[in-house]
């Protein structure tokens, strides 16, 4: 089998299962075309998340700052609750983990999780 992402060596049926699973999705996405462009945006980013993760085990910061913008502009549209609600979920979503990561760090000398996986927790 050919080496197709870097130095893994996926059967087929793993690359196909894979691509069902993030192109599944984008036939359940609402049709209107604002809402069908914010949420692809925000589904490409995902993906692009996941496959860099995948590979380099690391979330770039630009990958997840879009992450949080789109994010962030579709609680907006939906209403000032839900973008409060999710500007109270990022403080939480970062600051549970961060909590988490200072008390690892304390007692085993090293970090737990990585900062880009707390970025992208403020982000959803």
């Amino acid at each position: 089998m050919r080496n197709i992402i870097g130095k893994l060596d996926l059967h087929p049926a793993s690359v196909a299962a894979m691509l069902l699973v993030f192109i599944g999705p984008l036939l359940l996405m609402p049709v209107s075309s604002y809402a069908f462009l914010l949420m692809l945006a925000l589904y490409i980013n995902i993906a692009a998340l996941s496959f860099y993760d995948f590979r380099e085990f690391r979330l770039p910061n630009i990958l997840n700052a879009s992450f949080f913008l789109i994010a962030t502009w579709i609680s907006y549209m939906n209403g000032p609750y839900a973008f409060e609600h999710h500007i109270l979920g990022a403080l939480a979503g970062a600051g549970l983990p961060l909590l988490l990561n200072a008390a690892y760090k304390y007692f085993r000398g090293r970090q737990g999780i990585g900062m880009g996986d707390i970025k992208f927790l403020a982000g959803s």
